[in-house]
């Protein structure tokens, strides 16, 4: 039985794992702190038109994603028996504001469907959009997720499929041993084998490593990524607000600069800050707080009699051309990156899990 060995345990890496136990090899997956990653500080956006993506092959494999999802989510939910709250109800809504991006931008056919609406015909499917909306797009595809939930239901089914993961130990670096390859441990002769020296001092020798380890990739390997610093907030509603339809925002509202994600609980997560400069930093602080909420009660004024809940910050693994990086590293036979999904991450994990998964 073929082993594989993946280096993260976000959405990236579980769901790499979760696509080679379905194939019948045996994984393991180091995890530093599952809590740490991009993926439970992400929103959870499935939203290539949203994100106002231009035409090309980010689109393109964004929409090819986008398509993916529900028939994957739908396996990962029956394996672990947790709902991942997928909300496509209704589509986004994008409200233009006068002379912002959102108002200048003219969607890709590529992308899928996108109606533009009036300003009567906006607050009609969202009365909670400000009245100095000027129209906005109606994309009807987009969905959302709670990445929270989806990281859950990523770790019991990895766990219903027998594979390991080693929460708490990290990747130190890479062993590059061309004997091992020779030996056929990397399924060919030539070049080196990649085995991974952890935390605790142990040396892990897999037919296939893959590092899918986000914004930390790039300490193992030397890799054309950066990370870019997101914060975010969560805002619960008032007393008889308790549910989307009792008055609160009822669609996922995309703008420029910010998105406001309802969840079922009546909840509303507000993203996101982008700090290209920030590096490894992963605090909220007070100006990109403000920041937020400046910019939610001006897309949904309704927003500022709710309270603040919660406010964190995570770090999006991000190439210069904003394409990720995926396949076989040129530095040793059975090493596979699938990394720099910047702010797709849990849109693009499955998909990009499936072809890395192919080309191994």
């Amino acid at each position: 039985r073929r082993s594989a060995l993946v280096v993260g345990g976000g959405a990236s890496g579980l769901s790499c794992a979760l696509e080679l136990a379905g194939r019948g090899w045996s994984v393991s997956v180091l995890s530093r702190d599952t809590s740490e990653g991009a993926t439970r500080a992400a929103g959870g956006m499935l939203a290539p038109q949203a994100e106002r993506l231009e035409e090309g092959p980010l689109l393109d494999l964004c929409v090819r994603a986008r398509s993916h999802f529900p028939p994957w989510l739908q396996r990962v939910e029956r394996l672990s028996g947790v709902d991942a709250n997928l909300c496509s109800r209704g589509g986004f809504l994008a409200p233009a504001f006068e002379g912002d991006a959102v108002q200048r931008w003219r969607p890709p056919a590529a992308g899928g469907p996108a109606t533009w609406l009036g300003p009567e015909a906006l607050r009609a499917l969202e009365p909670a959009v400000s009245e100095a909306a000027v129209g906005g797009w109606l994309f009807e595809r987009e969905a959302s997720v709670d990445p929270r939930a989806l990281h859950d239901a990523l770790l019991t089914s990895c766990g219903a499929l027998g594979v390991r993961v080693l929460e708490g130990v990290s990747a130190c670096s890479l062993n590059l041993d061309v004997e091992a390859a020779a030996g056929g441990a990397a399924g060919g002769s030539g070049g080196a084998a990649a085995a991974v020296i952890t935390s605790d001092g142990a040396e892990l020798r897999a037919d296939a490593v893959v590092l899918a380890c986000g914004a930390w990739a790039r300490e193992l390997l030397p890799l054309a990524s950066f990370p870019i610093k997101g914060q975010m907030l969560r805002l619960r509603p008032p007393p008889g607000h308790a549910q989307r339809e009792a008055g609160g925002l009822q669609r996922t509202l995309f703008g420029d600069g910010v998105y406001l994600i309802p969840r079922r609980d009546g909840a509303v997560v507000v993203g996101a800050t982008e700090e290209p400069g920030a590096g490894y930093d992963r605090r909220a602080t007070a100006g990109g707080v403000a920041q937020l909420l400046d910019k939610a009660v001006a897309a949904a004024p309704v927003l500022a009699d709710y309270t603040l809940d919660e406010v964190w910050a995570g770090l999006r693994p991000t190439t210069p051309d904003r394409m990720p990086l995926l396949g076989r590293a040129s530095s040793a036979l059975n090493l596979h990156v699938a990394a720099g999904y910047h702010r797709n991450g849990i849109l693009l994990s499955p998909l990009c899990a499936k072809l890395v998964a192919d080309g191994i």
